[in-house]
């Protein structure tokens, strides 16, 4: 099923050809759950939020930022959710995710800014969002919709980069006999010439700097200028406890040694966290 939405005005990297292109040839979107390295842990959370004091019926689900609708699919199939809500502000994206999904009959798609969006109240008993909210710019807001949407004792499941991955603008890892990163703003080919790196190299390390100033970061991934959002592990969770959250679970996703064996490219990901994961419940009263 699909819902309109109103004409968006945000950053709608997604549906530019060249970098949708490009996305597509990612391993999360060409293999999916098998792809996508966080999977196991994801599901590992949403089964101990499941298992959890005061946890109402898995029965209605919002997938904030659905991509591809891998998890949407999944819940659909797998758990048997009887009404899922799937947005993303993407059109690319959503057809994809209409066209993989396209006999789970649960899954209500809408095209929508999640800085915007409005959500039923007390509509949910579990809100998911995975690698979305760092596009956000006015979290607080979307916070307190979701906060609204869910049912007391229900869960919201977030996936974000980690803030020690978003905060600086030159993401490579650097030879640590080499001189603080280059000037941020330079272009990227000079990045590339100042921090390439191969692997297997003697000990590599992240450039952590900039790590207190949130805001802004300009990326080139995939394409040039994507634009995501930075902020402090302390900052995301200050905004979850003021709306209301009580936070379950954090996790700081790093590969287990089988996935390292199975994929060796996932080895250095042990040395700094990609991705930061918490599960976070709705108070009863």
């Amino acid at each position: 099923m699909t819902t309109s939405s109103p004409k968006m005005s945000k950053q709608n990297i997604y549906d530019s050809k060249e970098f949708f292109d490009g996305y597509a040839k990612m391993d999360r979107s060409v293999k999916g759950a098998a792809g996508i390295c966080e999977w196991d842990s994801t599901i590992k959370m949403l089964d101990e939020a499941l298992q959890s004091k005061h946890q109402p019926t898995l029965e209605s689900v919002v997938d904030l930022g659905c991509g591809y609708g891998w998890f949407s699919g999944y819940l659909a199939r797998e758990r048997h959710v009887k009404s899922i809500k799937a947005y993303d502000l993407s059109v690319k994206m959503l057809d994809r995710a209409k066209q993989l999904n396209q006999h789970e009959e649960s899954i209500e798609y809408a095209q929508a800014d999640l800085e915007t969006i409005k959500l039923p109240p007390l509509a949910f008993d579990l809100a998911f969002s995975s690698l979305t909210l760092h596009y956000i710019v006015n979290l607080s807001t979307l916070l307190d919709t979701v906060y609204a949407s869910v049912k007391p004792g229900g869960h919201f499941i977030v996936i974000i980069e980690h803030p020690i991955y978003s905060a600086p603008t030159i993401r490579n890892w650097i030879n640590n006999n080499t001189q603080t990163p280059t000037d941020p703003n330079q272009q990227q080919e000079e990045e590339k010439e100042t921090l390439g790196y191969k692997q297997g190299e003697e000990r590599l390390v992240w450039p952590l700097y900039n790590y207190q100033m949130e805001g802004d970061r300009i990326e080139n991934w995939i394409v040039k200028g994507v634009v995501k959002q930075h902020r402090t592990i302390s900052s995301y969770i200050n905004h979850f406890i003021n709306v209301g959250f009580n936070i379950r679970k954090v996790e700081e996703f790093t590969p287990s040694p089988d996935q390292i064996k199975q994929v060796p490219s996932l080895a250095i990901e042990a040395h700094r966290p990609m991705f930061l994961m918490i599960s976070l419940q709705k108070p009863i009263n």
